[in-house]
């Protein structure tokens, strides 16, 4: 009897083993394909969306409206419809709700994975609502309950009442107040620390901007990264983040570092037009980026004319498009040209990520710079007709003011 019970014993223990080997198994191809088909429901409603993105014959047709009235009709019937009953006498604003509704109504469905790229959406509106109660008050504006929705959009946490709260303060000490419970404050008060009572609109922006940025990019920290976090216990370092695959952190980091690239270029290009020293405003710098590294960063701190950026960037895949800019930009001493030709390099970057990770997050990255686009095409296609200025839509697809 105790023989038998010795001959059973490793045979029990090899079939421990094997169901133990499969076990493993199964883990591991689930935890590889997990990503697959986390995005392939997403992805395929965001393919759905994308093709009924305009075409450039459609936004000329738009263009073509000789009234802002008539060109909300020719966006009856699409996506845009539900705005067509809005107020045709502030545009911007309509445009600009319509992106964040978009964003929300994307992030829905989306994996709790892809939740950083779209709290980074949230945040950019966030900000914007921050920055224009910040100037109302600085300017000691006192805007009607009205006119408070002309100059925000509504995003939960920084909506009409809270900003409501903030413009209606008597001071910028008490507006100050009002955001103590925001993740704004630090920046806000580093920023009226160095400005005291002067206003620098273009440094509160870029030290917004900086802080979204680098937010997004702690957020795309690698999941074995974040592992080891949780194995330590360190609570405060995840901050409750949803964890982010290799796949989705590469391309989440490309696309912050493009965006810090051409952020740090385009900050470097104000501060020489409003005549300062970079030198001196190294703390609008994002100290991250893709190919601007922090050497190349370094000189745009020192630069002393637009001849050094282009020398700076020479050598990167923005060479070609900054010094198409910069012919533009002697023309009209304007860099909003060069700026939209940096982001053209940046889309075109994020497109070649959705084609080679089909089944990541870079399908959603795509797809909301392409909407992105289009909804500031509009906007700017339908101020060009409230201010009944000619214009027209050149093949890369911008608005074009005619002499």
């Amino acid at each position: 009897m105790n023989i038998g019970i010795m001959m059973i014993e490793p045979v029990y223990a090899v079939v421990a083993a094997v169901l133990v080997f499969f076990a493993v198994f199964f883990l591991v191809v689930i935890r590889r394909l997990w990503p697959v088909f986390a995005y392939a429901y997403p992805n395929a409603r965001l393919a759905a969306m994308d093709a009924r993105l305009f075409s450039g014959a459609r936004l000329r047709e738009i263009a073509g409206e000789k009234s802002v009235k008539d060109a909300f009709e020719v966006l009856s019937g699409t996506d845009y419809s539900k705005i067509c009953d809005a107020d045709t006498s502030d545009c911007e604003r309509v445009f600009n709700q319509y992106f964040v509704d978009n964003v929300l109504e994307v992030r829905k469905f989306s994996p709790k994975m892809a939740m950083p790229l779209f709290n980074f959406y949230v945040r950019e509106w966030e900000i914007y609502n921050v920055r224009n109660a910040l100037r109302i008050v600085m300017n000691d504006g006192n805007p009607g309950k009205d006119d408070v929705k002309h100059c925000f959009v509504d995003v939960s946490g920084f909506g009409f009442d809270k900003m409501s709260e903030v413009v209606s303060c008597e001071d910028i000490a008490e507006a100050l107040e009002k955001l103590k419970d925001t993740v704004y404050y630090p920046v806000i008060d580093e920023y009226l620390k160095k400005c005291h009572d002067e206003e620098n609109p273009g440094l509160l922006e870029a030290m917004l901007d900086k802080y979204n940025l680098l937010r997004l990019y702690e957020d795309a920290e690698p999941q074995p990264v974040r592992g080891f976090l949780r194995f330590l216990g360190d609570k405060k370092a995840l901050n409750g983040r949803a964890h982010m695959n290799a796949v989705d952190s590469f391309v989440v980091r490309n696309y912050a570092g493009m965006t810090a690239d051409v952020l740090n270029i385009s900050v470097a290009l104000r501060i020489l037009l409003d005549k300062g020293r970079p030198d001196m405003e190294s703390e609008q710098f994002v100290p991250a980026g893709l190919f601007i590294d922090s050497e190349k960063r370094d000189e745009l701190c020192s630069i002393q004319n637009v001849e050094d950026v282009s020398r700076i960037v020479s050598g990167t895949p923005y060479e070609e498009g900054f010094r198409n800019g910069l012919n533009e930009f002697k023309k009209t001493g304007k860099i909003d040209g060069t700026l939209r030709r940096l982001d053209d390099l940046a889309l075109e970057h994020v497109k070649a990520m959705a084609l080679n990770y089909p089944f990541s997050i870079a399908v959603m990255v795509r797809y909301m710079a392409l909407k992105r686009n289009e909804v500031l095409l509009l906007r700017s296609i339908f101020k060009g007709i409230s201010d009944n200025v000619n214009f027209e839509i050149d093949d890369d697809l911008r608005v074009v003011l005619e002499d």
